[in-house]
């Protein structure tokens, strides 16, 4: 069975399985559209300019039953390239998460799966030539156990595999196993002690000097109420490296949201700890819609490398009847773990950021505009990464169903490194069916 459809599979068997469970909710798009693009291959010297064809399939699935609860988000889009410049693509990208409860209380079989897109060399241009298809499936049991009214223990066995089409060296198997003790503090409030252990073991060779194993120990605290949530974990990791030694540093994870009113949410994430690329790919299903310039989730550079994560992100969101608009900022050091001293290490320092605003002239008829920048410097080879991308959409909602678009869109890179820099236009028409 092909990874990518593993989560699939999965939920099909879950709901076939599932006869007390509620009725999934299920929403989805079919839609084509007609590009332009003056570059599309993103070129400082020689751009080819080309229009592309492209069906595209939007999902989501969201599933709140006594027996299956699932979260999924996901999207299948054929590239025609018309002119033959470049071969047909199909782009998959998903991000889902389903919890299958076998024993009410005792048992649950957890799954989640992230397929994307991910460049080749993420030190050149996002060009269909230098793009690859990747994916993150983790799968496996959670054991729960009461010991009073306040006290419950859960016990998490899991087994990951991270796969690229291209970037082989990033192919690997992991087994992780996590045990936690949760106490109720109040009915919003949760405090809990966390132990887990984790082994890396890549496919190639040539990666595994870079196998590891890793414990972890850190205290979390969890509280959820109408207006507010907050998520967080406080602790220690050490990594024991194949080739080079053990490595040991603090854990830090926060993320927070703030809801003062139905129309305003503002959200942060903060941490610092040990990561690697295959953690670097796993994203939520609200994060689908923008994976672009400016999300600080772009580009990942697929090795086998462990990497010291230190980010911070906020997010602002206000929606009127009129208007609407988000602001999303950024920053995120990587500072990558080297077995030895022949090694390349691509330690990057950046900042950016996302905004995007709407306007309804009608409640059928509306504009929408964004921005995206982000600046990229890789310390150890002295280079520094400017891009920018900006657009905006004249939207016409025909009927219930029928959705129209007409979309402008500019994209920049200023390199400091010759021949990496381009700009690139394109205009698009796209027409969508919407369940």
């Amino acid at each position: 069975m092909p990874k990518r459809s593993a989560l699939t599979a999965a939920l099909g068997l879950a709901l076939a399985a599932s006869t007390a469970a509620a009725e999934p909710v299920l929403d989805y798009s079919v839609g084509v559209s007609l590009k332009h693009s003056d570059n599309i291959n993103y070129s400082e010297h020689d751009p080819v300019s080309e229009d592309v064809l492209a069906p595209r399939l939007d999902f989501t699935v969201n599933q709140k039953g006594s027996t299956l609860r699932a979260n999924v988000a996901g999207s299948l889009e054929y590239r025609d390239y018309l002119h033959g410049r470049f071969g047909d693509e199909l782009h998959t990208l998903l991000a889902g998460t389903a919890v299958w409860t076998l024993l009410p209380e005792r048992l649950d079989w957890f799954f989640q799966d992230n397929a994307g897109r991910e460049p080749v060399n993420a030190l050149q241009s996002n060009a269909p030539s230098n793009q690859q298809q990747t994916n993150v499936f983790t799968t496996g049991p959670s054991l729960h156990a009461k010991f009073g009214e306040a006290l419950h223990g859960q016990f998490d066995v899991r087994y990951t595999n991270t796969y690229a089409d291209t970037s082989n060296q990033f192919n690997s198997d992991r087994y992780s196993a996590l045990a936690a003790l949760l106490y109720t503090l109040t009915p919003t409030d949760t405090l809990s002690a966390n132990a887990t252990g984790s082994q890396v073991r890549y496919d190639r060779a040539a990666s595994r000097p870079f196998d590891y194993e890793r414990q972890d120990a850190y205290v979390g605290y969890q509280r959820s109420n109408r207006s507010f949530t907050l998520e967080s974990a406080l602790g220690y990791s050490h990594l024991d490296l194949r080739n080079d030694g053990s490595r040991s540093g603090a854990l830090l994870r926060a993320s927070a949201r703030w809801s003062p009113t139905p129309a305003t949410s503002v959200g942060i994430w903060l941490a610092r700890q040990y990561s690697d690329a295959a953690q670097d790919l796993v994203f939520s299903p609200e994060q689908i819609r923008n994976t672009g310039i400016g999300s600080g989730i772009n580009g990942s550079v697929l090795t086998p490398q462990v990497y010291v994560e230190k980010r911070v992100n906020l997010d602002v969101r206000h929606r009127e009847d009129k208007y609407y608009f988000s602001v999303a900022p950024f920053w995120r050091e990587l500072d990558y773990v080297l077995v030895d001293a022949t090694d390349i290490g691509f330690n990057q320092h950046s900042t950016g950021f996302y905004v995007d605003a709407g306007y309804f002239f009608l409640p059928t008829l509306w504009i929408d505009a964004n921005v995206g920048g982000e600046r990229r410097r890789y310390t150890q080879i002295s280079r520094t990464d400017d891009d920018l991308a900006y657009g905006a959409s004249l939207n016409y909602r025909r009927s219930r169903h029928w959705l129209w678009s007409l979309q402008a869109r500019h994209e920049r890179r200023d390199s400091d490194t010759p021949n990496n820099s381009y700009r690139e236009n394109s205009i698009m028409l796209a027409v969508t069916f919407q369940r």
